[in-house]
């Protein structure tokens, strides 16, 4: 996701918090389950994923100073397939709260996003779950928005939008870079 051409100033706040529905959780743990199981699982709660801190981010980029960060598209993925729909945000929901989900958002001249869950993918091999061989890390989750250098870019615009943004979801972990130049701009936990 991002602006190919690396032209951006770009926002990225990471978050301890798992994005995932603790029905996932739960029913991954001990990785002892085939894929019909799964299937089964999958059928009993594809339509109703959720996780209160997906359902947190979804809201900010609604509600965050009467709608500034609305975005216009949406998807799980590449090419954001989906106009948003502020009244109705179960899909993107949705989308970020299966294991390893995204969100992919865009707000045309303003911005584009990307909600990643950094928690464990399900991974099926010969009809049975195969056992992660990767550790997690401490942020389970991350944000970031890139803002192309082209057009005029607000910075105390982006140092609020970061302060509060990292104060709505409790992050620890929130800073502004150049892509380009991979400088840290700011960084406010330092």
């Amino acid at each position: 996701m991002g602006n190919f051409d690396y032209k951006n100033i770009c926002l990225q706040i990471k978050t301890r918090e798992n994005f995932t529905d603790p029905r996932f959780v739960e029913f991954m743990k001990g990785w002892n389950f085939t894929e019909k199981e799964y299937d089964v699982f999958l059928d009993t709660v594809w339509n109703s994923m959720s996780n209160e801190y997906s359902k947190r981010i979804v809201d900010f980029f609604v509600s965050y100073k009467e709608g500034i960060l609305l975005p216009d598209r949406c998807g799980p993925y590449e090419p954001l397939g989906y106009n948003f729909n502020k009244d109705d945000i179960s899909a993107p929901i949705r989308w970020l709260s299966a294991p390893a989900g995204a969100l992919l958002l865009k707000k045309k001249y303003k911005y584009t996003a990307e909600v990643k869950n950094d928690y464990y993918a399900i991974i099926l091999s010969d009809g049975k779950a195969v056992v992660p061989k990767r550790v997690l890390t401490d942020y389970l989750g991350k944000i970031i928005f890139w803002f192309s250098k082209q057009r005029k870019i607000d910075m105390v615009f982006l140092e609020q939008l970061l302060r509060d943004l990292c104060s709505y979801l409790n992050a620890d972990n929130g800073i502004i870079f150049d892509q380009e130049t991979n400088e840290v701009l700011l960084d406010i936990f330092q």
